[in-house]
């Protein structure tokens, strides 16, 4: 058995983005990225749950707002801590110890979860945007303007981070997958 075959047997990938790209991409996409999502949400709940407990009828909207915003929370947290520990870590993992990503079928797959898995949550996010009417005021008001900006925001600050992961990251990551050689 030559080692190309018995290489693809294992379903090992390679994966080395040029020295470690990849893991400070990852870093990169925590400190910027993911770590303000871990804190912004939960902030942005209290901050709904405190408006709404205040002044109910003159914000109904948040109620389902807040509906919405906690599944989206929970939905981000599930995420990104699956992501890290069966995507991230691995790849982390293999390129501290220049070695091949282990199971690529299966890693294919996870990457294929993970766009769905955004395209969940950017709905979420579209969801939210659509009840706050796309975050503008037809009226005058001391407290939505605020809270609208910080919900853009959060938005914004995932769609910015998918978009690396996809274009820098998955894209990479299943091309290097599906150049490795084929069993036969």
């Amino acid at each position: 058995m030559d080692s190309s075959t018995e290489h693809a047997r294992e379903a090992h990938i390679s994966f080395t983005l040029s020295g470690g790209a990849a893991g400070q991409l990852i870093e990169y996409l925590e400190k910027n990225y993911r770590t303000r999502l871990w804190t912004d949400l939960p902030s942005l709940v209290e901050t709904i749950e405190s408006i709404s407990r205040d002044s109910t009828s003159y914000y109904p909207h948040l109620e389902e707002v807040l509906v919405h915003l906690r599944l989206l929370h929970n939905m981000l947290v599930e995420h990104m801590e699956s992501e890290e520990a069966k995507l991230f870590y691995p790849i982390r993992r293999a390129e501290k110890e220049y070695s091949p990503i282990k199971d690529g079928d299966n890693l294919k797959q996870l990457v294929r979860l993970m766009e769905y898995e955004h395209e969940l949550i950017k709905e979420g996010f579209l969801r939210i945007r659509h009840l706050c009417h796309g975050y503008h005021l037809s009226f005058n008001d001391a407290v939505l303007p605020e809270l609208y900006e910080r919900l853009r925001s959060c938005e914004s600050l995932f769609l910015e981070q998918i978009k690396l992961e996809y274009e820098l990251l998955f894209r990479r990551l299943l091309r290097k997958m599906d150049d490795r050689p084929e069993t036969g």
